[in-house]
């Protein structure tokens, strides 16, 4: 009886759709879900990236009046260019920097996690990402002018002050030549 019952369950294959879409449903749903996560990773990466390469560019301008780059400047840089900085936890901020005169670099790096959604039914709760940029400006030459007024108006102290001047003048910019080459 009970041989009859087991060869008459093999045979009847009616059922087994229903049952291998029931069981399977679950971690086809999971899947779709971790591709949103992960898609959400990349979006933030993407913007912490593109805000890190604006930062660098940014603090390595000449044209800025600074000679050195603080953590808060990094800091209020990168929150100025990156776009849902809310989406973003743990997030930590590295920077190195150089200002010489002819050349400015700027390395800066950032570390993060997200929050996952989907994901958290299988356990991984946050997604981690890093992002690097960096930056150097050059000036190769440098011409500069020197105009001295030798005029009548420069008689006594003033030539000898203007001579002086111009002297520390040359000294501090061919000292600086000859260290760059």
């Amino acid at each position: 009886m009970v041989r009859r019952f087991v060869d008459s369950f093999r045979r009847k294959t009616s059922g087994n759709i229903a049952m291998i879409t029931a069981l399977a449903i679950l971690p086809i749903m999971i899947m779709l879900g971790g591709v949103i996560d992960v898609v959400r990773l990349s979006a933030v990466q993407s913007d912490v990236q593109r805000a890190l390469d604006a930062t660098v560019l940014t603090l390595t301008n000449f044209n800025m009046d600074t000679q050195s780059t603080t953590k808060e400047d990094v800091e209020s840089m990168f929150y100025s260019n990156v776009g849902n900085a809310s989406a973003i936890s743990d997030l930590d901020i590295q920077y190195s920097s150089s200002f010489e005169t002819t050349s400015r670099t700027m390395n800066v790096s950032a570390t993060g996690k997200i929050e996952t959604v989907m994901l958290q039914l299988m356990g991984i709760d946050d997604l981690d990402f890093d992002a690097v940029a960096g930056a150097e400006q050059e000036i190769k030459t440098v011409e500069i002018a020197m105009v001295l007024d030798i005029s009548s108006s420069m008689a006594g102290n003033r030539i000898n002050n203007l001579k002086t001047a111009s002297h520390a003048f040359l000294d501090v910019i061919l000292e600086n030549d000859i260290g760059n080459g």
